[in-house]
């Protein structure tokens, strides 16, 4: 049955088989090298981690996993990376896209009221910035970019609207001035 033992430079978690207890293992995540020993069982302060996986790991660090796409890998995901074909472009470090509500803004500034032709457009071309600054999850963005193009053209109609019936009302206006 593998043992669970510490990384002594980057605190991973391994799991290292029986018959590797006493030898020189090489960790996967930061390549140190170091002889695998039996951890002295020590007296839990907090919460007790039995096994932990890289994506716990890192959200515990708060730091960014690596992206490597399926293919580049050459045929074999790296230990403990699961399943990349799953979960090709999802991110922990960058925000989450908002992209299904901004196009959602854009298609009811169309449809139903058009004052929300300007929020979808704002917040698309901020949604637009963090994704093309790289703070914001870039699966998002057709649908960001669809959103804000709806919301554009909503405005267009709305601002074309008002001007139409400013002229309408100001020439009945005009028309009961002069009877």
């Amino acid at each position: 049955m593998p043992e669970t033992i510490d990384c002594p430079k980057c605190q991973r978690k391994l799991r290292v088989p029986e018959e590797l207890m006493g030898q020189a293992v090489q960790c996967p995540t930061c390549g140190a090298m170091f002889t695998a020993a039996t951890p002295a069982p020590a007296r839990p302060t907090g919460p007790v981690f039995t096994e932990e996986t890289p994506w716990e790991q890192r959200a515990r660090e708060k730091k960014a996993p690596p992206y490597i796409p399926a293919h580049e890998v050459e045929g074999q995901v790296p230990e403990g990376y699961g399943n990349w074909e799953r979960f090709p472009r999802r991110r922990l470090d960058a925000l989450p896209h908002r992209g299904a509500l901004i196009l959602t803004l854009g298609i009811l500034s169309l449809v139903i009221c058009g004052f929300l032709g300007p929020v979808a457009w704002i917040m698309g071309n901020n949604d637009l910035k963090e994704i093309k600054s790289g703070r914001m999850d870039r699966e998002g963005e057709g649908l960001t970019q669809a959103g804000r193009i709806c919301g554009i053209i909503a405005t267009i109609f709305m601002v074309v609207g008002c001007v139409f019936y400013c002229a309408i009302f100001g020439m009945m206006g005009m028309g009961c001035a002069f009877k």
